[in-house]
């Protein structure tokens, strides 16, 4: 082999070389490009899954409060109701005894 032949194979590996390394360097970065944009991403999902869930929590807060303020009202209605009958029945029974020992 000639001298020249040697020197254009010897070109030909090192520009072959240098293409691979150029190659290798260029998928690491669109690697790391892709890994901080997958990032940003899910830290975007997360922000904004955070933000639906304190929005879900307040309007939960607030129907619980709502439904707490109705059972409450339920609640009084049916007390006076009860202490209504209660009432009458004490009346009825205090009657009776009344009635019991005028009777003796």
């Amino acid at each position: 082999m000639s001298f020249e032949a040697i020197t254009v194979i010897r070109e030909a590996e090192e520009n072959a070389k240098k293409m691979i390394a150029d190659a290798e360097a260029s998928a690491k970065r669109m690697i790391a490009d892709a890994e901080i944009k997958g990032r940003a991403g899910c830290d975007a999902a997360l922000e904004k899954a955070g933000s639906e869930i304190g929005e879900l929590k307040e309007k939960c807060i607030a129907k619980a409060n709502e439904e707490e303020t109705r059972i409450g009202a339920e609640t009084e209605t049916k007390k006076a109701v009860l202490t209504a009958k209660s009432d009458k029945q004490i009346e009825k029974a205090a009657m009776l005894i009344v009635e019991r020992i005028v009777n003796t």
